[in-house]
């Protein structure tokens, strides 16, 4: 199968600010598939990383005090 050519569009809804659609042709009907915007991209790496570095201080803290 060569893809020459595949027409996507991205949609955005007022209503749903944290989502952004992309709209393609399927094989019978037209295919959307929604994804986080990059906005709530951006916060979700931000608490994953915060509560990353959070548990590591928590575990480094606790490994301290049961060794002294």
């Amino acid at each position: 199968m060569t893809l020459r050519w595949l027409p996507v569009a991205r949609v955005t809804v007022t209503a749903i600010p944290s989502r952004v659609f992309y709209v393609f042709p399927g094989k019978r009907r037209t295919q959307v598939i929604g994804v986080p915007s990059p906005d709530r991209a951006g916060r979700i790496t931000a608490v994953t990383s915060a509560l990353l570095v959070g548990l590591v201080i928590l575990t480094s803290v606790i490994r301290f005090v049961l060794t002294h």
